[in-house]
C-alpha cells in the first residue's frame, strides 16, 4: 500500500456542481395574464386583417395566444355590441328585493305586536295565580273540575 494514493472524501464545489439539487421545489404559478378592451380590440382587427396562409398563426405565436382567445373575444365583442343596441328600459328601475323588504316590515310589526300581548298575558297569568293563593284556592282543584 505504499503506492497508493488515497483520495479525500470531502465533497468539493467542483464536484457538487455536475450533481442536481436534491431538494424538490413547488413550481411558482404563472401570473394570470390579463387583457385589456383596447388590446382584444386590436389584435382581433389584426386577425382579421391576417389573409395570407399561416398569418394568422405567426400572429397567435407572436403574442402568446391560443385560437380560443379569439374566438371568446369575437363573442364578448359581439354581446357587447348587442347589448349597446338593445332599448333601455325607461324608468326607475324596479327593486326586486322591495318586496321583500316590506314583508319583512310587517312581518317584524306583527312579531313585536305578538310580543307585547304575550307579555300582557303573561301579568294576567301571574295575577290569577296571586289571587287564587290569596283566597286559598287550590290551581289543581280548578283544573280538575273545569275538565268534568
Amino acid at each position: 500500500m505504499t503506492g497508493m494514493r488515497i483520495l479525500a472524501a470531502a465533497p468539493t464545489e467542483e464536484k457538487d456542481a455536475h450533481f442536481p439539487d436534491p431538494e424538490v421545489r413547488e413550481p411558482q404559478p404563472r401570473p394570470l395574464r390579463r387583457f385589456t378592451a383596447r388590446y382584444k380590440a386590436d389584435l382581433l382587427r389584426q386577425a382579421e386583417s391576417c389573409n395570407t396562409t399561416g398569418a394568422l398563426a405567426a400572429l397567435l405565436r407572436r403574442e402568446g395566444l391560443y385560437s380560443s382567445h379569439l374566438h371568446r373575444w369575437r363573442q364578448q365583442e359581439q354581446e357587447a355590441l348587442e347589448e349597446a343596441l338593445s332599448p333601455k328600459p325607461r324608468g326607475r328601475k324596479a327593486n326586486p328585493d322591495g318586496s321583500l323588504l316590506e314583508e319583512n316590515r310587517k312581518l317584524s310589526r306583527k312579531v313585536s305586536q305578538l310580543e307585547t300581548r304575550l307579555k300582557q298575558l303573561q301579568t294576567l297569568i301571574e295575577v290569577q295565580k296571586k289571587i287564587s293563593e290569596l283566597l286559598e284556592i287550590p290551581l289543581s282543584a280548578t283544573k280538575t273540575s273545569e275538565g268534568n
